[in-house]
């Protein structure tokens, strides 16, 4: 099911911070979760910041770069997130698997 949560495509509304949207979504996905047994996000990673609020499994496809150095601390924070790389760009690089990472303290 689909569902939009902006009046338009956020990149025809001319908007300058796509962020304020962004939590919009994440706070509707919340208070929507408990509908669904699975959620699959394309939002990358903002979803994650939810955690336990969420009432459903929710799988997210990264759409963004997965090498920068800047993300291996999130990967680490996240790493019981479920992940999957899409772009082109980001393809060849993925994030460890659960069972190779150390478990969280």
């Amino acid at each position: 099911m689909l569902h939009a949560t902006t009046p338009a495509p956020l990149w025809e509304m001319g908007i300058s911070d796509a962020l304020a949207y962004r939590v919009l979504q994440v706070e509707e996905l919340v208070a929507r979760s408990a509908e669904f047994d699975l959620i699959h996000s394309h939002l990358d990673y903002p979803p994650w910041i939810a955690g336990g609020r969420l009432r459903a499994t929710v799988i997210t496809t990264m759409h963004s770069r997965l090498d920068l150095p800047e993300l291996r601390p999130l990967f680490s924070c996240m790493a019981r997130s479920t992940t999957t790389a899409s772009s082109g760009e980001s393809c060849g690089v993925r994030p460890k698997r659960m069972s190779d990472r150390p478990p969280l303290a």
